[in-house]
């Protein structure tokens, strides 16, 4: 099998250059984008550790600060967004809204 890796839209590789944003932050938009372009299907953590350049391992504790925050959460072992603190075009307008 044949796996074509994920190329994010420039959009996402620009809002990533914010310095102000955490690694949790950027992990969530990682996520948000790619769903958006898989039909809802979240990105597994390597694969959000290859677009942050970041070690897997981070990733899932990135991904746990989301879920103790209530920003995402795991339904049937999928990651589904929740909420989110700042306004973006792939996130669900409103915060009980999911993801998907």
């Amino acid at each position: 099998m044949i796996r074509i890796r994920w190329e994010p839209p420039q959009t996402l590789q620009d809002l990533l250059t914010d310095s102000s944003l955490k690694v949790r932050d950027k992990v969530e938009l990682v996520i948000a984008f790619y769903s958006q372009d898989h039909g809802g299907n979240a990105p597994s953590m390597k694969e959000i550790g290859d677009v942050l350049g970041i070690a897997r391992q981070n990733v899932e504790r990135r991904v746990l600060e989301l879920v103790a925050q209530g920003r995402a959460e795991r339904l049937d072992g999928k990651l589904i967004l929740r909420r989110s603190s700042y306004s973006h075009p792939a996130l669900p307008p409103d915060p009980a809204e999911p993801l998907r």
